[in-house]
């Protein structure tokens, strides 16, 4: 069974936007799971299907089609990593 997840999206950036107001946002109420692929790659998940999250296989949702990407530059002491980011729907 395939599940169309575009029906969900306007919903998605209606809570979004709400969010943008916020000071404290708790960003484990957007992000279902966060991938870390490498030190230099991350995944951040959102759910939003009806389908039971544990029953996902994760493996299979890395190449889906990102709804947003980016980069930051993450600073710590002597460390430096340009962190690549995407956020895509599971």
């Amino acid at each position: 069974m395939n599940y169309t997840y575009e029906k969900n999206i306007p919903l998605l950036m209606r809570k979004l936007k709400d969010l943008k107001n916020k000071r404290d946002v708790d960003l484990n109420e957007i992000f279902s799971y966060v991938i870390a692929v490498d030190r230099d790659n991350l995944i951040l998940c959102i759910h939003l299907s009806n389908r039971n999250i544990n029953e996902i296989d994760l493996n299979d949702k890395i190449d889906n089609i990102p709804l947003k990407s980016g980069n930051y530059n993450f600073i710590q002491t002597r460390l430096q990593i340009d962190v690549n980011w995407k956020i895509i729907i599971i």
